[in-house]
Order: C-alpha cells, then sequence, then structure tokens
C-alpha cells in the first residue's frame, strides 16, 4: 500500500468519509480556452470568485492561498497561482486545481466528489496575462 493510499484509509476511517472513484463533470458551465502551455490541462472561464467544486474526492496534498507575483516561492507554481492538488488513490489519479483567487480547504483534508474547494480567481503568471481573465 502506498503512503498516499495509507494516509487516506486513516483519513476515512477518523473522518467517517469514503471517497469513491465516482467523477462529476461541471464542464457544461464553463467556457473552454484554449491552453497554450499546457496541452495536458483545460482552461475553464468563469465569472471571478464563482464557487469550484471537487469533480473527485480524494487526500488534499496542496492548499495554497498566498500567491505573490514577486515572490515565486510562494506557490508550488509561479505561473498557476494559488493551486489546490487531490490525489485518489482509487483511481490512481491527481487533479490539479489552479488560479484560484482563495482556498477553503487545508493540506491533509480529506474531500469527497462535489465538495466547495474555494474560488475563481486570477492568480499565477499564466492568468494574470490581460487575456486570459479569471479561470480555473
Amino acid at each position: 500500500m502506498s503512503f498516499l493510499e495509507n494516509k487516506t484509509r486513516q483519513s476515512e476511517k477518523i473522518e467517517n468519509k469514503h471517497i469513491s472513484a465516482k467523477e462529476t463533470s461541471p464542464l457544461k458551465d464553463f467556457d473552454f480556452g484554449k491552453g497554450e502551455n499546457h496541452a495536458d490541462a483545460i482552461d475553464l472561464f468563469a465569472k471571478e470568485y464563482s464557487p469550484i467544486y471537487a469533480m473527485e474526492g480524494g487526500l488534499v496534498l496542496i492548499a495554497e492561498n498566498n500567491w505573490n507575483k514577486k515572490d515565486e516561492t510562494s506557490s508550488s507554481s509561479i505561473k498557476g497561482g494559488n493551486t489546490i492538488i487531490i490525489y485518489n488513490y482509487l483511481t490512481k489519479e491527481f487533479n490539479r486545481y489552479a488560479h484560484l483567487s482563495e482556498t477553503k480547504i487545508n493540506t491533509g483534508d480529506l474531500i469527497l466528489t462535489g465538495e466547495k474547494l474555494g474560488k475563481v480567481g486570477h492568480t499565477g503568471e499564466n492568468a494574470s496575462k490581460k487575456e486570459h481573465n479569471s479561470h480555473l
């Protein structure tokens, strides 16, 4: 059993929550952008401060809230800004949410599909470009 799987299972017992391999797809509500710097990502343009919900449950590995354009060590990615990364041991997938205005969760939290994560923003160098507007 991997460290992340073990940690998630412990959290499931403690919190009496159980993640699943079920995924939700809110994509119908968003306008798709064309990512030029990340072929494996999707830009979802939405009104600033719109709520963001987990597409899949799992263990929160990163939940950043202090992106600062002048401090390249203020987040895991200067390009991504405020970022959340969630790992689901059942699907063996990582889901990354970037450019948030703020996060509402913490590293180590156990998140279920559909749980509120934070709000849409435009943090990070890529989202701070004039033509990018607010997006996830």
